[in-house]
């Protein structure tokens, strides 16, 4: 588990992929507005939380986390109105469909 929220910070380093083992990601109330790419790379992460960020975009690549359980997406300008029609519409919908809980 890794909790780095409240940080102010905007991207990961980049040997953060290494974390092959990494199942609970925090990075919360900080400042970015794409959400790193890097973390499709984390295979064991079951539960990211992008809450009350900048987030602008989603990666796509996000759907291929098979083990992601909760997404927390909560209070970022991607999520403003319904997610469920906006243009992450159908990444949600694909992660849903992997059994991954979606907050927005």
């Amino acid at each position: 588990m890794l909790y780095a929220h409240h940080n102010r910070i905007s991207q990961l380093p980049v040997n953060f992929s290494t974390l092959n083992e990494l199942r609970v990601l925090d990075i919360s109330y900080n400042w970015f507005n794409v959400a790193p790419s890097l973390l499709s790379l984390l295979p064991a992460l079951e539960e990211l939380d992008l809450n009350n960020n900048n987030l602008q975009e989603l990666p796509t690549d996000l759907s291929r986390l098979k083990n992601l359980k909760k997404l927390h997406l909560r209070s970022n300008p991607l999520t403003q109105g319904d997610a469920k029609t906006g243009p992450y519409a159908q990444l949600i919908e694909q992660l849903e469909a992997n059994k991954t809980e979606v907050f927005y």
